[in-house]
């Protein structure tokens, strides 16, 4: 049997990324939820993620009074809000990333003055850079 995507995905997360995760979750999910609860088991178990049908153990021993297909549903919907968090934190750790944005997010709305500003701001950014990266001399 396959892993579950979500499991594949939470074995390569660092520990910092995995309070980050929580924290995210918690904004779609009372922390008293059955989705929660199985995040923080996940989280308990991050050693052992690698481990064959972890997911039908944490099933049976936390969560017996739940149905196999019940659990899965459970584990899409958290892999759901999953990939929305690592969208989001690999933007925010990006370079420039929201300044390109906010350029083109006021070209789209018209307020091309404003984006002209911005735009200026962004590429005195990336010139004051010493040494251009790829990334950068791409966003410039």
């Amino acid at each position: 049997m396959s892993r579950p995507k979500l499991i594949q995905v939470l074995t390569v997360l660092s520990d910092s990324e995995w309070l980050s995760l929580k924290k995210y979750i918690l904004q779609y999910f009372r922390k008293d939820s059955t989705s929660y609860l199985c995040l923080q088991r996940l989280y308990e178990s991050r050693k052992d993620l690698s481990l064959p049908n972890l997911d039908k153990k944490l099933n049976d021993k936390y969560f017996p009074d739940i149905k196999p297909k019940a659990f899965s549903n459970i584990f899409s919907k958290i892999f759901s809000h999953l990939e929305d968090w690592l969208a989001i934190e690999d933007f925010r750790n990006e370079k420039f990333a929201k300044e390109l944005q906010l350029v083109n997010s006021y070209n789209q709305r018209g307020l091309f003055k404003m984006a002209n500003h911005a735009a200026d701001r962004l590429s005195k950014k990336i010139n004051k850079e010493k040494h251009l990266s790829l990334a950068s001399n791409r966003t410039l």
